[in-house]
């Protein structure tokens, strides 16, 4: 099967599935049919090996299936890598847009070390510039997709999606509106998630062991509401809708604001 040579590809589309991908595994743009698709490597091994499949789940079956048509036919390319993406150097770009010299500084010191993503985004949250900070992470990672086009010859075209629209106008109104000064209780919130934690533990032996995530029940039944999109996908964040945004906001400041 060969290009198709009218497929266009949403760049801004590509720079989310890009920013989403995993850090085990491999993910490919099938060019005929524009679909992205996610194979984790022991995949490619049994396909490459024509182990039996049988005793597999179907969507494992899947997985293999889509491996060995990878691996047999050009109709698959190759996404940038985590380490193409190169996150912490577009951490070190974004910090030298903030003004203010002393956030700059702690926002700098937070991409060295162990720990560096989560630190760097909890710092940017204080600060309360995670709108500027994603659109920044966004745009960049734009960049990096337009030239993995040009590059493999497929043609792109910009459209930026409502919610990156609606974030654009967000920043711009805080730019001539005073911020959201409210405080909030660190100590209430921590309660709270220690509360969760206990929520999604189970026992383990002796120990007892409290997934990370959110529960998959809570998750489905806040997406069943409209709140956000799909849990049940390969990115490892959902997308809250307008109205999940502004529900999260107002129980946030409901639960949590002094």
């Amino acid at each position: 099967m060969g290009k198709n040579v009218n497929m266009k590809i949403n760049l801004d589309n590509l720079a989310e599935e890009i920013d989403a991908i995993p850090e085990m595994g491999y993910t490919y743009l099938n060019k005929t049919s524009g679909e992205i698709v996610y194979i984790q490597e022991e995949y490619f091994i049994m396909a490459e090996e024509d182990e039996p499949i049988d005793d597999l789940y179907d969507w494992e079956q899947d997985m293999v299936r889509e491996a060995k048509k990878i691996l047999e036919t050009g109709d698959y390319i190759s996404l940038p890598d985590k380490h193409e993406l190169n996150e912490r150097d577009i951490m070190r770009r974004f910090c030298d847009t903030v003004e203010d010299e002393k956030k700059r500084d702690k926002l700098l010191y937070m991409v060295h070390g162990k720990g560096a993503f989560r630190l760097f985004k909890d710092v940017v949250f204080e600060y309360g510039i995670q709108d500027e900070w994603y659109l920044f992470k966004h745009e960049s990672i734009k960049e990096i997709a337009k030239h993995w086009c040009e590059e493999n010859g497929l043609e792109y075209y910009e459209e930026d999606p409502p919610r990156l629209s609606k974030l654009i106008s967000k920043i711009e109104n805080k730019k001539t509106q005073k911020s959201d000064d409210t405080e909030y209780d660190r100590d209430r919130i921590d309660e709270v998630v220690l509360a969760l934690l206990y929520f999604n533990s189970f026992e383990d032996g002796p120990a007892v062991r409290a997934w990370k995530g959110m529960h998959w029940g809570v998750m489905n039944r806040l997406h069943e509401k409209g709140y956000i999109s799909n849990p049940k996908s390969k990115a490892k964040s959902v997308v809250l809708s307008e109205e999940g945004e502004k529900a999260a906001r107002e129980l946030f400041k409901k639960y949590f604001g002094k």
